[in-house]
């Protein structure tokens, strides 16, 4: 196996790589005036791309990641279900992304831990997931941000359960009256307009959302949920599978209204959707809503889910000696 090597940065500490995808990787970092304080940082090198097309579109997210931070740091706290982005610079061609670390993995990793061996999610568990979500992407949308690329492994997650939405390689803001049409994303997640390259806004991440939460209901891969008759099926008459899936929830035991309410996001046409502001405002949520606290607005956890999310969180060693600070807006 190939041995990592950790790269050096003016004031800041590598630790170990969190993760590598197709626009850079990811170190664990720390801040060398403020020991113990940890970030992660992303890192757009030329040299680590195949062509230079990849690293011209690794570096769209810089201006996504400037105008998010400018319109987000009008609300005067930053959202808890967004990962917070602190920075970012270049030095000779690289640049480098400074956010927010959270040490617990992702939704990814909980989905997987409940796949093998199965064991089912409760419901409120997975009202949990889709009301924080769905609060991430409500802010989002208010702002005209398009995330386009919502899937489990874009959702973090900090202990008490509390999911962030993160990556914002293919997200973009787009005017109120005006529609986005690039197919980009992950295809197993876009919505049949974002798939088609048809006009779309912002209910395309309220599809994906749908496809998520069917992931945690059935306990099945998203590409199983495509699947009939054992073939993978991408084309527009067959965009009612995932609708399916939800109807078939409550022969798995989950209740009618719950199921039919994920089957409201998973509507063909976009227009039939709801928004992110009628998920959060749903009588289903009523109780998480009584929940929140006066003083920050948080949910607090429920014990039974905040045990369940201890059996199943993706713990790293450095993380027994070292514990994350949230980062106040300035």
């Amino acid at each position: 196996m190939k041995k990592t090597v950790l790269p050096t940065v003016k004031g800041y500490k590598a630790v170990e790589l969190l993760g590598s995808g197709a626009f850079g990787q990811v170190f664990l970092v720390e801040d060398e005036l403020k020991p113990n304080q940890l970030y992660a940082l992303k890192i757009i090198d030329p040299n680590f791309f195949s062509d230079q097309d990849m690293y011209e579109a690794a570096k769209l997210e810089l201006p996504v990641l400037d105008q998010l931070n400018q319109k987000i740091s009008l609300l005067g706290e930053w959202p808890e279900n967004i990962v917070q982005y602190i920075k970012h610079w270049e030095d000779n061609g690289t640049f480098y992304i400074l956010m927010e670390f959270c040490p617990d993995g992702s939704l990814d990793g909980i989905i997987s831990a409940h796949r093998n061996p199965k064991k089912k999610f409760r419901e409120d568990y997975i009202k949990a997931v889709c009301f924080q979500i769905a609060t991430g992407l409500s802010i989002l949308h208010a702002q005209g941000c398009l995330h386009r690329d919502i899937k489990p492994e874009n959702l973090l997650c900090v202990q008490p359960p509390i999911l962030k939405i993160a990556d914002y390689n293919v997200s973009k803001f787009v005017e109120k009256s005006k529609m986005a049409q690039s197919v980009t994303g992950t295809e197993r997640y876009m919505s049949p307009q974002v798939q088609m390259g048809q006009d779309y806004g912002k209910l395309c991440d309220i599809w994906s959302l749908g496809v998520i939460l069917l992931e945690m209901m059935t306990l099945k891969k998203s590409d199983e949920i495509w699947r009939k008759n054992n073939a993978f099926i991408f084309n527009k008459q067959h965009y009612e599978i995932p609708k399916y899936w939800a109807q078939e929830a409550v022969a798995m035991g989950y209740s009618k209204e719950f199921a039919e309410f994920v089957g409201k996001m998973l509507e063909t046409e976009e227009s039939a959707r709801m928004s992110a502001k009628d998920i959060i405002a749903s009588g289903l949520f009523d109780e998480i809503h009584k929940e929140r606290t006066k003083q920050s607005g948080s949910v607090q956890p429920d014990k039974k889910l905040l045990m369940e999310f201890q059996q199943v969180r993706i713990k790293l060693p450095v993380l027994k000696v070292i514990s994350c600070k949230k980062n106040s807006m300035k």
